[in-house]
């Protein structure tokens, strides 16, 4: 039965600072991010993760320092050149001619590496620098070594270096909290003090947290994940890295220890935004049966495709419409208009196209917007040693719940809608 459907407008705020051209900083100062996992984590290492039982999704910091930017101008000129695996020698050599770590093999970024950090920093003529590493495997004198030829060279192209101590680990033993670091939080405190620039003391912030949090509280707070990617019998729970939430939370303590430091600072000033949230909102307009239309805005970093799936919440999630493949310069659906670069996918019904709701007040719907990091729904895949293995499958339904099951690791925003027609 065809019914008058609301029309919907889905806002996905991530930047409640204000979109007006006038609340852009024009002069805003690019960041520039390098370091490790705990930084930035690749999809290979999270599709290999899933291979071997995993559904979680880990992100590095680095990967959520946009939310508290100050403007969109300022979140878009955020760049993460972290390398999973990297210590400071490592991390200037080109990943396809390291020895030794079997992780590479996964293909995480290739031009994550300090020869591209000062390609970009030459590019880009000033900027900040955020360096975090720990030792993983360097002697302190490599450490300190590579720590001050990265201080000298961002000052030398007009950037402003600013260390980070690595996080804390997360370690209890018979009900007592261990940090689990080693000397190197003290040299990187010492060439701080040296160089005489910014420290912010990462180490020193998340082992006070963690300190105060039951196992409970850590994994709600930071991440529930188990993983076989770590090798041994058993696997750990995660220790060191992060789901988006915890990401996310690691991300605010660097603005506040840069806050901290200095409120007059650059880096203070440029992530002192109001927390990005998703923040949908719909009207009264009623438009008559089909696609009802829709319009969203401030899509997430690295967006490279969006999808939107409608289904009955009443009725164990029936699917009246799902599409995948949306352009993330898009932004906005006409009423009863399929992207023409959009990919249809099928209905509870088995077809590919739309179904409007039955139960005009009885049932309540569902509308979920999603911002992946793919180009295509078929891109998704997983890892089996080397090969990847396709995850889009054309003739399964997808419902928002199998969706997210499904492509949870190429999620990187989403925004929901409930309401009763």
């Amino acid at each position: 039965m065809k019914i008058l459907f609301y029309s919907i407008i889905l806002i996905l705020i991530l930047n409640s600072c204000g979109n007006s051209k006038k609340d852009e900083k024009s002069d805003s100062v690019p960041i520039v991010i390098m370091g490790p996992s705990t930084v930035y984590i690749a999809h290979e290492l999270n599709e290999a993760m899933y291979q071997d039982g995993s559904d979680c999704r880990l992100e590095g910091w680095g990967e959520r320092l946009w939310e508290y930017a100050s403007s969109n101008n300022i979140a878009s000129k955020i760049y993460n050149f972290a390398q999973p695996g990297s210590n400071t020698q490592t991390f200037q050599i080109p990943p396809e001619e390291r020895e030794g770590n079997d992780r590479l093999q996964y293909g995480p970024q290739r031009d994550h590496y300090w020869a591209k950090v000062v390609e970009k920093m030459k590019e880009l003529k000033k900027g900040i620098l955020l360096i975090q590493f720990g030792a993983n495997g360097d002697t302190k004198e490599q450490f300190k070594s590579n720590i001050r030829n990265f201080i000298q060279k961002a000052k030398a192209l007009n950037f402003t270096p600013i260390l980070l101590t690595e996080m804390a680990k997360r370690i209890r033993k018979n009900g007592h909290y261990n940090a689990g670091r080693g000397e190197e939080i003290e040299w990187m405190r010492e060439i701080a003090e040296e160089q005489d620039v910014m420290l912010l003391d990462l180490f020193e912030k998340s082992k006070s947290v963690y300190s105060q949090l039951t196992e409970k509280e850590w994994d709600e707070q930071f991440a529930n994940c188990y993983s076989k990617w770590y090798r041994g019998d058993t696997a750990p729970k995660q220790d060191t890295h992060f789901e988006p939430k915890g990401a996310k939370k690691v991300a605010s303590w660097i603005r506040e220890l840069a806050c901290e430091e200095d409120k007059n600072s650059v880096l203070c000033q440029e992530l002192n935004g109001t927390p990005k949230r998703l923040l949908l909102s719909s009207t009264k307009n009623i438009p008559e049966h089909d696609i009802p239309p829709m319009s969203w805005e401030n899509m997430p970093k690295g967006t490279k495709s969006l999808a939107i799936v409608i289904d009955d919440h009443s009725a164990n999630h029936w699917v009246h419409w799902a599409v995948a493949n949306i352009a993330p310069k898009r932004t906005s659906i006409v009423a009863e208009k399929t992207p023409n670069e959009a990919k249809v996918l099928k209905n509870q019904e088995g077809a590919e196209l739309y179904v409007d709701p039955a139960y005009p007040h009885q049932h309540i719907y569902e509308i979920h917007i999603y911002a992946l990091d793919v180009e295509k729904l078929s891109d998704t895949h997983r890892m089996q040693g080397t090969r990847k293995i396709p995850l889009f499958d054309s003739d399964k339904i997808y419902n928002h719940i199998m969706f997210e099951k499904r492509f949870g690791n190429f999620i990187i925003g989403k925004a929901s809608h409930f309401f009763e027609p």
